[in-house]
């Protein structure tokens, strides 16, 4: 983008430095209005100019009296696209030489449109523009202008309007479940309410069914990555509560929170957190006193692995049982009737303890037989206050119950019969009877069995094939049936409300997901719009969709597959490059409007991202902390190694500078979970590293980063001359607002906090994307959202700030937005539709 916004800065520089020039011919400019596209610039320099002049107008200097422009536009502020009347009819020359050709440069976008007339009408596209007009006049009579003005500036901002509708970008049919690690409860009016982690957004969603079938969503991002861990919801005032673990993995400690529901809104206990990589397997319950207390399987203690009790209030750690057999195998239930809690456990053998919240006092051994798949289940019996429990081994789900002695245990007895190969048990009690609901392997059938030590038989088996090991069961008090949610072929989770007459009715239905945007990256090339992604599941998928009009896409070939990273960037001259890290290495490829063809690769350092430019000249790059060098790659050089004196480079943004390399980073002491800010350059050999920010980016691993955590672009910094200055918007991560960076024109940076005035039930989400565009007329656009859309801040440079601009509204939540700007000037902001699974745009009116 730099050689457009020299462009835009030449004649400002002439201004500035109170120089004309006259005599000679000139090589600049379009001879009329040919297209709304950015005007050559050839640089001509004749003997005594300054060379500064010569690159930044390409027009020769001689003596002579120059002509003066006059600038006639209508100033300030409009909505786009505006058709704007540009005159320089009042431009006059003081010997009366004629004046033979007008120049209107309108910067980036547009660029310098020269021609005869000296009325200009040109549709403009949304963009703060800085208009340069001057004029040349005929010294000699031949027809030619030798002699030019110094320009006339004037100023005009227009700003977008957006279509009311997105229209559809692309949908694919499902190709994983959406609905993970299910639990399910029943509510006391009818409803009930199915909590499960979402691989689509990625976090942890209620799907909420009341009494009249009508269907209702609330989500809470973890603010990590990975499959959520959550456990069997206990009974909280009106409303429910379970804990979550999550991370463990990518630099990322292991989080175990509790969330709360209240029938109608997810939140997060505050207060309570614990960061510990030994927990496993963590269990909520709640005693007789309304008090919350966690347990969970300490991996790490010696001489043996321990239960361990903690008072969600008061953070209190308390051991149930030490020295355990390794294997993390329990499941604990309060027992309301005798205010204890009753432990299941793997110690050498299949055990149980009563533990009356401070001593264990009483236990047995139930059997010697190891549970498989590390499953096993329990409930109390409300009638008879004893519990039960249930385990899978050697193709059968065995059950066995407290006898009313206290003591013992029932002789264990197959639930299924023959050789039923299933897990993911789950058993509840109600009325009187005990269910099991056991998805079987071997048929793909979900079937709910109800019975006890008196024996057992299927209560219902559903009709349709089951595709993944998902299920969870729960009873609607008064209600005679049991609901369930289940996964099919189709990869969609469904509610039923099963019937002892083996019939089912559908009451909701989630639809699973291809993944659309999941690692979703755009940029705007000669050829059109581009949007590539990565789907995030087995055997990663991805997608090249290319526009040429901005409003069909169309699938085209897309990198090799197997790939965990990706960064798109288009040049400058408007040619589209890709990087991914793939098989260990990482890869630069171009687009060459088929196909793309490998240019670069190199091997990739543990954590670390490659970074290409989406400005100027193609830049770019790949740090090697651990080994001392950043890389930098450009057509004309190739790969250049430039050694460098810091902690290891993360991934960044490379700016549009036209001289030494430089791009704003990540970078931290190998870990990427607490990385901060910098700024690299390259010059003289060897590349050093300024820091920016200490922005201690928490829980933010390279594997999640969905869409650009830093992106920025250049814009003409008024306040300092009209130099280049680049801006950024830079996600840093759950315990730090969005910020804004400035690199000015004197090389200086200024950073600001963009902030989304978080709701107090909402924790901030690491998952945040940003997206910078350079607009027409020199103009910076950032647009920062987080993981569904629900905060958002857009702004754009304006004067010598920054103005915040309204975020389209088309009725649902911009889910992680990429903003483009096209070669017809238009913005478009790509993103999703996370209820639909739909990738969408919306676009500045025509």
């Amino acid at each position: 983008m730099i050689s457009r916004l020299l462009m835009g800065i030449g004649l400002s520089i002439v201004l500035a430095m109170g120089i004309t020039a006259c005599g000679g011919g000139r090589d600049m400019g379009l001879t009329g209005l040919e297209s709304a596209q950015p005007a050559a610039v050839q640089d001509s320099a004749s003997d005594g100019q300054p060379p500064q002049l010569a690159e930044a107008t390409g027009r020769s200097i001689a003596s002579g009296t120059p002509p003066v422009a006059v600038l006639d536009m209508d100033e300030g502020d409009f909505t786009g696209p505006y058709l704007a009347t540009l005159d320089l009819s009042g431009s006059f020359h003081p010997d009366d030489d004629p004046i033979v050709e007008y120049s209107f440069d309108l910067g980036y976008g547009i660029g310098t449109v020269t021609q005869t007339d000296p009325v200009l009408e040109i549709l403009l596209q949304p963009g703060n523009y800085i208009v340069n007009g001057t004029c040349g006049s005929d010294s000699d009579n031949d027809g030619i202008a030798d002699c030019f003005s110094a320009p006339d500036t004037g100023k005009l901002s227009v700003s977008p309007v957006w279509e009311s509708s997105a229209t559809p970008v692309h949908d694919r049919p499902a190709g994983f479940v959406r609905a993970g690690l299910i639990q399910m409860v029943g509510e006391d009016d009818g409803s009930s309410t199915s909590f499960y982690y979402d691989s689509l957004v990625r976090g942890i969603s209620a799907m909420h069914v009341d009494p009249s079938g009508v269907v209702s969503y609330d989500y809470v991002s973890t603010g990590t990555p990975g499959l959520d861990l959550i456990t069997e919801p206990v009974p909280d005032g009106d409303g429910w509560a379970f804990a979550v673990s999550s991370g463990g993995f990518f630099d990322i400690p292991l989080l175990t929170r509790i969330f709360t529901w209240d029938g109608e809104k997810l939140d997060i206990l505050k207060n309570f957190q614990l960061e510990d990589n030994n927990v496993f397997n963590p269990q909520l319950e709640r005693d007789g006193n309304g008090d919350l207390f966690l347990f969970y399987w300490d991996i790490s203690s010696f001489p043996g692995p321990r239960i361990v009790k903690v008072d969600v209030k008061t953070g209190a750690e308390e051991t149930v049982l030490p020295n355990l057999a390794a294997g993390g195998i329990y499941d604990v239930e309060y027992n309301p009737g005798l205010d204890v809690f009753d432990i299941v456990y793997w110690s050498g053998a299949l055990k149980w303890a009563r533990y009356d919240g401070s001593t264990v006092i009483d236990g047995a051994d139930i059997t010697p037989v190891f549970p498989q798949g590390q499953e096993v289940d329990a409930a109390v019996d409300p009638t008879t206050d004893r519990p039960r429990m249930i385990y899978w081994h050697q193709g059968t789900v065995q059950y066995s119950e407290l006898n009313a002695d206290n003591d013992t245990w029932t002789a264990v007895q197959p639930v299924t019969p023959g050789d039923f190969n299933g897990q993911r048990l789950r058993m509840i009690c109600a009325d009187g009877t005990t269910y099991v609901g056991i998805i079987s392997f071997s048929t793909a059938l979900c079937t709910v069995y109800e019975g006890g030590s008196a024996g057992w038989q299927a209560f219902n088996t559903l009709d349709n094939l089951l595709g993944n090991v998902e299920m969870a069961i729960c009873k609607v008090p008064g209600d005679p049936g049991i609901r369930s949610m289940t996964q099919y072929q189709d990869w969609s989770s469904r509610v039923h409300e099963l019937a002892a007459d083996d019939s089912e009715l559908l009451l909701a239905q989630l639809d699973g997901t291809w993944g659309s945007g999941f690692k979703m990256q755009a940029a705007s090339a000669t050829d059109g719009l581009h949007l590539l992604q990565v789907r995030i599941a087995p055997g990663d998928v991805q997608l090249h969709l290319r526009s040429g009009d901005g409003v069909n896409w169309n699938e085209v070939t897309a990198p090799n597959n197997s790939i965990d990273h990706l960064e798109v960037g288009a040049t400058d001259a408007g040619e589209l490059y890709v990087t991914y890290n793939r098989g260990g290495r990482f890869r630069l490829a171009r687009w060459t409007g088929s196909s793309f063809s490998e240019q670069q690769n190199g091997n990739v350092v543990t954590g670390g991202l490659g970074m290409v430019s989406d400005a100027g000249p193609l830049r770019f790059s790949f740090g090697e902390g651990s080994q001392q060098f950043f890389n930098v790659y450009t057509p004309a050089t190739g790969m250049q190694f430039f050694p460098i004196t810091a902690d290891r480079i993360f991934g960044g943004s490379p700016t549009g500078f036209a001289g030494d390399f430089g791009a704003l980073v990540f970078y931290g002491d190998g870990n990427i979970s607490v990385s901060d800010l910098g700024f690299v350059t390259v010059a003289n050999g060897a590349a050093s590293l300024e820091p920016v920010s200490g922005i201690g980016r928490n829980y933010l691993g390279t594997g999640i980063t969905e869409g650009s955590t830093v992106d920025g672009a250049d814009y003409i910094e008024p306040g300092n001359g009209g130099g280049i200055a680049t801006a950024w918007h830079v996600n840093t991560g759950p315990d730090s607002s969005p910020m804004r960076v400035v690199r000015h024109s004197d090389g200086s940076f200024t950073t600001k906090a963009l902030q989304f005035n978080y709701p107090g039930s909402v924790v901030p989400d690491s998952l945040f994307v940003s997206s910078a565009v350079q607009a027409w007329g020199n103009t910076f656009v950032g647009l920062s959202a987080d993981n569904i859309g629900l905060r958002q801040h857009m702004e754009w440079n304006k004067g010598n700030g920054f103005a915040q601009l309204a975020v389209p509204d088309v009725g649902i939540p911009l889910s992680l937005p990429e903003l483009l700007v096209g070669q017809d000037g238009r913005w478009h902001i790509i993103f999703r539709d996370y209820v639909n699974d739909e990738l969408l745009m919306v676009s500045t009116i025509e």
